[in-house]
């Protein structure tokens, strides 16, 4: 799902791309959208102890990102700390971001 394009996900729901545009302006638009999606399933996998062993680099760019320094200033904007303490406090807490 790493590169997702607003004409393919169009066609899915049976819409033109300007149509999709239109309905996802009230949520911020695809891209707001898109961005939301990938750092809520990268906080997913960084809770997930079959990913312990792999690198927040190897997850955001198999995630879509395509900058380190994007995804870090995004992840912060949106959990308020960096991947790296997210994924050491999820490890240490007795119940879990991931656990909803």
């Amino acid at each position: 799902m790493s590169h997702v394009r607003a004409s393919d996900v169009a066609t899915m729901a049976d819409l033109s791309r300007s149509q999709l545009y239109s309905r996802l302006v009230p949520y911020g638009g695809f891209k707001t959208l898109l961005c939301e999606w990938r750092l809520e399933r990268i906080a997913r996998q960084l809770c997930a102890p079959e990913n312990d062993a792999t690198s927040i680099k190897t997850l955001l760019f198999s995630n879509g990102f395509s900058s380190t320094e994007q995804f870090q200033r995004l992840f912060r904007q949106r959990f308020g700390i960096s991947a790296t303490e997210f994924r050491q406090r999820e490890k240490a807490a007795a119940t879990h971001w991931c656990a909803d």
